[in-house]
Order: C-alpha cells, then sequence, then structure tokens
C-alpha cells in the first residue's frame, strides 16, 4: 500500500518550476522543496520523471537541457570545429 498520494503532473510541474525561480533566487534546494511542502528525496525524484518523459522514454540528455543544442552544433546543422 502507498504511503502518500501520487501527485498528478499537472500539478508536480508547477512546484517544480516554484522551486526553480527559489533556487534562482540564491535560496537552496532545502529550503525552496519546504516552501512548497515535499522532501528534497521527492523533489529530485518528480525532477528526474519530468525531464524522462520531456525527453521521452530512455533518452537521456547529456548535460543540455531539453530544447538546447550541443554546444559544438550550430542552428543550421553544421559543426563548429576549430582546426589546430
Amino acid at each position: 500500500m502507498p504511503r502518500g498520494k501520487a501527485e498528478q503532473t499537472e500539478v508536480i510541474i508547477p512546484k517544480l518550476r516554484e522551486v526553480e525561480v527559489e533556487l534562482g533566487r540564491g535560496k537552496t534546494v532545502a529550503k525552496s522543496v519546504m516552501k512548497i511542502g515535499v522532501t528534497e528525496q521527492t523533489y529530485y525524484r518528480w525532477k528526474k520523471k519530468i525531464w524522462r518523459s520531456a525527453d521521452g522514454p530512455g533518452e537521456a540528455t547529456q548535460g543540455a537541457r531539453k530544447g538546447e543544442l550541443p554546444a559544438e552544433a550550430t542552428a543550421d546543422g553544421s559543426r563548429d570545429c576549430q582546426s589546430p
């Protein structure tokens, strides 16, 4: 039997955004998640779940957020390689 109630994605996303705003203002993760009423573990679990579902099943982005291009790629699709 589950210990707590499962939150819906529609509820999780605004809470994650609120934490991200607080982090941007210089607050710690602990203080930010306390404000929305969850533990740090729950925050990281939600964040992992939401990012994974946004990227698609099994597609993890290495060091880049959704919508960002990798550092070596340019907008026209060519590589920005510097020759030595």
